[in-house]
């Protein structure tokens, strides 16, 4: 395992909605934004839909004073409404880059029948990040271990970007590709097809390439297995990262939202930090 190249990065600004509840809680995930807003000049919208139960004051009052304390500027917007994920999404539409939420669902008739995170990741036309665990995130991270199934520039840009942040800026990024073996395949057999060896070339050069750009030095990882869940989450207990970015293959599907999938499984399944990317 070797560290990649680095060189320069070209400014750039993405718009971010951060839509939040009120709960303690998201301050870590505002928190890290801001500090990516004024490093990298991100415009954010905390965009809060109000309904009768919700009580948000004293959390704006906070973002508001951390707002001031870090000379960002940010748009916040207050909304009237009974169904959060309808008003989330309505705003989204309005030429936004990414939609990061923070989980907090575990129950599981709740993911049966939609949570508002799973109904904005499924319907969302932008990207979107979701945070499970974001209580647990440290003030400084150490390790960032970001599996990647798929040739994906856009997931290795926004975790490069994420090394601007204060709480990130020394931090190591290790990408992990993970292959995994077809049932069929007899044991013993373990080797990697040439379509499989030709996705990890195209995997290495983009990491090459945007570490290159964003003057970091991240470092990469092949992993051949048989079983991905089991493999990865006996990974990261010995790796021990502080935050695994997981970018899913798939949106979640209606009705039954992310149950079944490999992405869903992990986060449920990390007692850490970890971020859904779709």
């Amino acid at each position: 395992m070797s560290k990649l190249d680095s060189g320069g990065w070209p400014d750039g600004s993405k718009r971010i909605l951060i839509p939040i509840e009120g709960h303690s809680l998201e301050l870590k995930l505002c928190q890290l934004f801001l500090d990516l807003a004024k490093a990298k000049k991100y415009k954010l919208t905390f965009f809060h839909v109000k309904t009768p139960e919700t009580k948000i004051e004293k959390m704006l009052n906070k973002l508001k004073e951390d707002l001031r304390k870090r000379g960002v500027e940010a748009q916040i917007q207050i909304v009237p409404g009974e169904d959060p994920a309808y008003e989330i999404l309505e705003e989204s539409r309005k030429q936004y880059d990414l939609i990061a939420m923070v989980s907090r669902i575990k129950a599981l008739k709740k993911e049966l029948f939609g949570s508002v995170t799973n109904k904005v990741a499924r319907n969302a036309k932008c990207d979107v990040m979701v945070f499970h665990n974001v209580d647990k995130l440290p003030k400084k991270l150490n390790k960032i271990l970001v599996p990647i199934f798929l040739p994906n520039r856009k997931v290795v840009k926004m975790v490069l970007e994420f090394l601007y942040a204060e709480c990130c800026k020394d931090a190591d990024v290790t990408f992990l590709h993970m292959y995994e073996l077809p049932i069929s395949l007899p044991l013993g057999e373990e080797y990697i097809p040439d379509e499989e060896k030709e996705e990890i070339r195209k995997v290495l050069s983009i990491i090459k390439e945007e570490s290159k750009a964003a003057g970091k030095t991240p470092w990469f990882k092949e992993i051949i297995t048989r079983d991905i869940r089991k493999t990865l989450i006996e990974y990261v207990r010995k790796f021990r990262p502080d935050l695994v970015f997981i970018p899913a293959r798939k949106r979640p599907r209606a009705l039954i939202g992310l149950l079944g999938t490999d992405e869903y499984y992990l986060a449920s399944h990390l007692n850490i930090p970890v971020i859904l990317f779709f």
